[in-house]
């Protein structure tokens, strides 16, 4: 059996509003740690949704609809075994355990693709690596696909990234930026040619 998506799974396409983004890879691919060995570099992101938000439980309830749906366009009328896991997974699975933005309180989206994501401001304007607006813990929209793999790693209900739009400012998940003003740093002037001997 091969990895190809079927065209009729197409329209399994899900938008992610106001979520907080979380292990971004949205600017250079890279190969997971697990990967199989000759495995592809990715592009990629988590998608972390609040339960004790009316309108994120409401997109999780949306996101089960669809893989469910999924599934059922992949089965048919053939009974659903084998499957290994989903792209929508609960966030106090082990590995989350001490993971900023993860718990019992939330779910998570994650995603990836071989394929470059668009990855835009509020206003639409591309955003590069170099902008600091995009980072783990800040709030963005989404817009992912779920498809059905089924291959010689398994068979799962996966999530390909499809593209990002900064929304707005989060707390960032871990270590904060060293912020030099409380370092005890000077402004100095101009650096001179070179040092008095």
């Amino acid at each position: 059996m091969n990895n190809e998506k079927k065209p009729e799974s197409q329209h399994f396409n899900v938008k992610l509003e106001d979520v907080r983004l979380s292990y971004p890879q949205l600017f250079t691919p890279r190969v997971q740690k697990d990967a199989k060995p000759g495995a592809k570099p990715k592009y990629g992101a988590s998608f972390i949704l609040d339960k004790n938000n009316p309108k994120h439980v409401a997109k999780i309830a949306e996101i089960e609809k669809v893989i469910a749906a999924v599934k059922a366009d992949f089965f048919g009328t053939r009974p659903q075994k084998g499957i290994l896991g989903v792209a929508l997974r609960k966030g106090d699975e082990p590995n989350k355990v001490d993971v900023d933005g993860y718990g019992p309180d939330v779910m998570f989206v994650s995603t990836s693709t071989t394929r470059k994501p668009a990855v835009v401001d509020r206003d639409l304007s591309p955003l590069s690596e170099e902008d600091p607006k995009l980072y783990a813990g800040c709030y963005v929209n989404a817009t992912v696909r779920f498809w059905f793999q089924d291959n010689e790693f398994g068979k799962k209900v996966n999530a390909e990234l499809r593209a990002v739009q900064y929304w707005h400012k989060g707390p960032a998940f871990g270590a904060e930026p060293v912020d030099t003003t409380k370092e005890g740093f000077e402004v100095a002037e101009a650096e001179e040619d070179e040092s008095p001997l």
